[in-house]
């Protein structure tokens, strides 16, 4: 029987942590907050994504598109559901108007993760980890030290709700020196707003784009505040980490549909390795560095 840890989809102190038991034909889930186990067949999931096919994006509130398969009896269970065929990769989900969360069935020919942009030259891209997932933490030993101001300003910008000046330009700098001169001709005043906009506004497009409002934060800087800024998950958008999980060629230019999709393939990958973000981002990173030609 396989385990596997994972968290609600819902936002904020909402969010619970529970566990999933995977047999050959039921799935045992187990609940934090009420200390419940509850046992669905997986007959009944198979009904579940039979009900969700016809649909595209449907909304999440307590009942899933406020319709629960006849099996289902009890709609509490619902988003824990959802989170395990999100974790399954049996459906995608996103945030919608008004921070609602919405889910659609994914098509079983993308696997993992497929992002196809727009552009005339790009390709769909297909992030698979190149080396063994067990072997994360061993790389990430490999990496060194030199997160220490990142992870200092991080804390700060956490406890305050937003970033100073200097902490943006330290971070900033931290991410791509070359960027200092543009980035420091943002304001101490546009830097405080717009961080405290991105770390506190809902919506996931919003949250990376109010970043990249500033002078001399691109996706790849934006992706670095998050990262250690937010109180969410979120990877560090890098040409190093894409390569580790088989994006031979970034695109012509980052669109949030490809960065939305590498932050939920790393979510779901740090997950189902037991590992925090920043270990997940640190192994990528070495891997790339020693075995990148």
């Amino acid at each position: 029987m396989k385990k596997i840890f994972l968290e609600t989809l819902v936002k904020g102190n909402r969010k619970e942590s529970f566990h999933a038991d995977i047999a050959s034909d039921y799935i045992v889930i187990h609940t934090s907050a009420k200390n419940l186990s509850v046992r669905f067949p997986k007959a009944l999931i198979e009904k579940c994504l039979d009900c969700f096919s016809e649909k595209d994006w449907f909304i999440l509130d307590n009942a899933i598109d406020g319709v629960t398969p006849e099996e289902l009896k009890d709609s509490e269970y619902a988003n824990h559901i959802a989170s395990l065929l999100v974790h399954m990769g049996k459906l995608e989900y996103r945030y919608g108007a008004n921070n609602q969360l919405e889910l659609r069935v994914k098509d079983p020919s993308v696997k993992p993760v497929m992002s196809q942009e727009n552009s005339r030259d790009s390709k769909a891209t297909c992030f698979n980890l190149r080396f063994p997932m067990s072997e994360i933490p061993y790389w990430a030993s490999r990496y060194g030290d030199n997160d220490n101001v990142a992870y200092k300003v991080g804390q700060s910008a956490k406890e305050r709700g937003y970033l100073n000046k200097e902490e943006f330009l330290s971070i900033c700098y931290w991410k791509s020196p070359r960027s200092r001169p543009m980035c420091e001709k943002n304001s101490e005043k546009q830097v405080e707003e717009r961080t405290q906009q991105a770390l506190s506004i809902y919506g996931e497009e919003l949250r990376i784009k109010t970043l990249i409002l500033l002078h001399g934060v691109s996706w790849p800087t934006a992706s670095v505040i998050l990262h250690f800024c937010h109180k969410d998950n979120y990877p560090v958008l890098d040409y190093r980490a894409l390569w580790s999980i088989s994006s031979e060629k970034k695109p012509s230019s980052y669109t949030f549909q490809f960065w939305w999709n590498y932050t939920v393939y790393c979510r779901a990958l740090a997950s189902k390795a037991g590992v925090d973000m920043r270990t997940l981002n640190q192994a990528l990173w070495q891997y790339s560095k020693e075995k990148q030609i």
